[in-house]
């Protein structure tokens, strides 16, 4: 019922209904669960590039209530859609893709973490700050394994020197890795 009442808003307001369904796709029987999303997914990348921006904060988050088969074909799906992702909206985008890490295999982890970051091309140290505090706030980063994390960790750094970050913004988000880590209380 809420699918129909979200597809029946016009284009120009779907994007949060539609991302927060996907997002929510774990509440049907595993054997919808795949049907349901896709259309969804469907919906999402045909919207206008504002609320393509506005749905693709949430949807990443169905990917991880699908079958891991899925995953790669999902995301390859969603990387056209992120070149149009507007400016404005990057730092929610990265941050609803970079929450999903959890639950992929390591290459995927590795994929995710570089669209996610590339997302923040040229936004500076406190762009990168804000959303490591946000994943850290939601417990996505400490969902992470050790081997995500090293991962997370490098792609990390390799964002800092594409970015050139000045070695005291290195070393301030380097410092914080163990709080970005911890459980938020």
């Amino acid at each position: 019922m809420l699918r129909e009442h979200a597809l029946q808003l016009p284009p120009s307001h779907q994007g949060a209904p539609v991302g927060r369904l996907a997002s929510a796709i774990w509440v049907l029987p595993y054997a919808e669960r795949l049907a349901q999303y896709t259309q969804l997914r469907d919906v999402a990348l045909s919207l206008p590039d504002e609320q393509l921006s506005v749905a693709l904060r949430d949807l990443p988050k169905g990917l991880t209530d699908l079958p891991s088969e899925h995953h790669a074909h999902e995301l390859q799906l969603l990387e056209p859609a992120l070149l149009r992702v507007l400016p404005a909206q990057r730092a929610q985008v990265a941050l609803g893709l970079l929450t999903c890490a959890y639950s992929l295999d390591d290459a995927l982890v590795k994929w995710v973490w570089q669209q996610g970051l590339s997302l923040l091309n040229g936004a500076g140290e406190a762009a990168l700050y804000d959303v490591l505090s946000r994943l850290r706030f939601e417990g996505s980063l400490n969902n992470l394994d050790d081997r995500q994390w090293n991962i997370a960790r490098s792609e990390i750094t390799h964002f800092m020197e594409a970015n050139q970050f000045s070695e005291p913004a290195r070393a301030r988000i380097q410092d914080s890795v163990p709080w970005f880590r911890s459980v938020p209380r």
